[in-house]
């Protein structure tokens, strides 16, 4: 047992920010996020989240986590026009100065910068407090493209001005709005700080993009397992449940399982479960559902909060994850795999660091319907394999992906980098030297 007041004394003040945060979120960075800054406020931490006012504005208690909810987010850049960008300037410093207010009134010992999409990209040149450290959390592709995110900010000074009273003008705002509005206005070092990433597909990409991050750590994102309880039994003999879990997108691959269910026999349904933004593309996946004759078994409904997803995994015998583009790590498969639930999928990206072909599930090339049908049709037909994936991916979410375990290694982190963040401590100057 700790000594009274030791858990306080060992605190660090943590200063999240990220573009986003649960309840209003895109995808799995924001949720992981949560999950994390509510285990490190359960250990003791002072934790703050400086977020977007996307959905919500205002200040709000998440489970012993300050959210503050100020930010603006622009998640298509700054449109031309003089008024955008007189916007956009002023809307950044003021943002600018929301993180330095944060971080003071947190007493922060460490800034970390999650995903930034959408955020001006000034926030991540702003030199935080003597003795606060820097991290970065890379679950996604923000550090890569941080030229292009967050309204273009530091290329707003960069690019060349056009006429000659417009060259004159930008060379006499630029100091302006960096000495009166206190914002940086010259381009940084990228990554601002130490980096760690959620899977090694994501960290060689950034580091093929010019991003140096060769001193970068690798921290598997983690599972909350009590929220995601292992009910691996299905009855197998009736009802076959497949569940499309996502954003109803052509990159996500619905079509894909559309057309596969066509070949598979008729006691096996399709649950689509997710936000339908493209009717257009909705529609051609329904065409291709009639062609395969399969409409009749296929059941379309919206997305659902994130505390209903083990729900939906516990009812279904297979997971499908057809996405067609690489992703920087699905932490649906994991949930899946936590689950008992079967996952067949394609393994583009970080994913394939975890869904194994014939250890932890099957795999499909994307966009191709037949094979994945013919995966389908060998878990109908195969007991021992369902039970051998099964427990294997149960294995591997218990020893690797839990989120104490994840938790664990971020905290490590944050803790290296308030140390290396301290000023140096002097020697006491000897008692002669004082002339005492």
């Amino acid at each position: 047992m700790s000594a009274p007041g030791s858990a306080a004394a060992n605190a660090l003040g943590v200063v999240i920010v990220i573009a986003r945060y649960p309840p209003h979120h895109l995808g799995g960075y924001e949720l992981r996020c949560r999950d994390v800054a509510r285990e490190l406020a359960r250990r003791g931490h002072r934790v703050t989240v400086l977020t977007s006012r996307e959905g919500a504005r205002g200040v709000e208690d998440d489970g012993g986590v300050r959210v503050v909810r100020a930010l603006r987010l622009r998640a298509d850049g700054v449109k031309p026009g003089r008024r955008s960008v007189t916007a956009f300037v002023w809307g950044t410093s003021r943002d600018v100065a929301k993180l330095r207010r944060e971080t003071r009134r947190a007493r922060a010992d460490v800034v970390a910068y999650w995903h930034q999409a959408g955020l001006t990209s000034a926030l991540l040149a702003v030199a935080p407090p003597v003795g606060c450290g820097v991290l970065c959390d890379v679950s996604s592709d923000w550090l890569a493209d941080i030229e292009t995110s967050g309204g273009n900010w530091f290329r707003i000074w960069e690019r060349p001005a056009g006429s000659a009273w417009k060259r004159v003008a930008k060379s006499l705002l630029r100091p302006l709005v960096g000495l009166l509005l206190g914002v940086p206005v010259r381009r940084p070092p990228f990554p601002p700080g130490r980096a760690y990433f959620t899977s090694e597909d994501r960290r060689r990409r950034t580091q093929e993009a010019g991003v140096d991050v060769a001193g970068a750590a690798l921290i598997r994102s983690g599972i909350d397992l009590q929220r995601f309880p292992y009910r691996p039994d299905r009855d197998w003999s009736g009802e076959v449940r497949l569940l499309f879990l996502g954003r109803m997108k052509r990159r996500k691959g619905l079509h894909t399982v559309a057309l596969a269910l066509g070949d598979l026999p008729a006691n096996v349904r399709l649950r689509a479960v997710g936000p339908a933004e493209d009717p257009e593309y909705l529609a051609e996946v329904g065409e291709l559902a009639t062609a395969a004759r399969a409409t009749d078994r296929i059941e379309v409904s919206d997305a659902v909060p994130h505390s209903q997803v083990p729900g939906r995994l516990h009812d279904a015998h297979v997971l499908v994850f057809a996405s067609e583009e690489p992703e920087a790590f699905s932490r649906l498969v994991l949930e899946a795999f936590a689950c008992g639930t079967l996952v067949v999928g394609t393994t583009l990206g970080g994913t394939g660091e975890v869904l194994r072909e014939g250890e932890t599930g099957l795999v499909f090339a994307p966009g191709n319907s037949r094979e994945l049908s013919n995966q389908l049709g060998r878990l109908l037909g195969d007991p021992a394999l369902r039970a051998r994936l099964l427990a294997n991916a149960r294995t591997l979410v218990e020893t690797r992906y839990a989120l104490g375990f994840t938790v664990d290694q971020i905290e490590a982190l944050l803790r290296e980098a308030a140390a290396k963040a301290k000023p140096p401590e002097t020697e006491p100057e000897p008692e002669d030297a004082r002339g005492g």
